[in-house]
């Protein structure tokens, strides 16, 4: 209720995926989370959730938009194996520019055949 992301309720959830399912199909759940909220300014703890996604093999979207360019975005250090954003906030770019980070590890596994 306070907009903050429940870490203890997304651990539960990732608990749900049994070991086998996720060695079966690594990599099939998918985590999104916007790092600040457009409209209350909030803070959410992307480091803490990219901890359990590296636990629990899930994918970590983070979504960069009220982030990127005001505050420091380590995509190492938060965990993410994606990070979008766009230009034309913080960044002060163009309208319409953005970007897409990809780790490698997650590109190299969304290739695999």
């Amino acid at each position: 209720t306070d907009g903050i992301a429940d870490v203890p309720a997304l651990e539960a959830a990732l608990q749900r995926t049994t070991t086998s399912e996720r060695a079966e199909r690594p990599g099939r759940t998918l985590v999104a989370l916007t790092h600040i909220q457009t409209s209350e300014s909030i803070v959410q703890p992307a480091a803490a959730v990219g901890a359990l996604c590296e636990r629990y093999g899930a994918v970590f979207l983070l979504d960069t938009c009220q982030s990127v360019g005001q505050l420091p975005v380590d995509v190492r250090a938060l965990g993410c194996d994606f990070a979008c954003g766009t230009g034309r906030k913080w960044l002060r770019a163009p309208r319409g520019t953005g970007f897409l980070y990809v780790r490698r590890r997650a590109l190299d596994e969304a290739t695999r055949s």
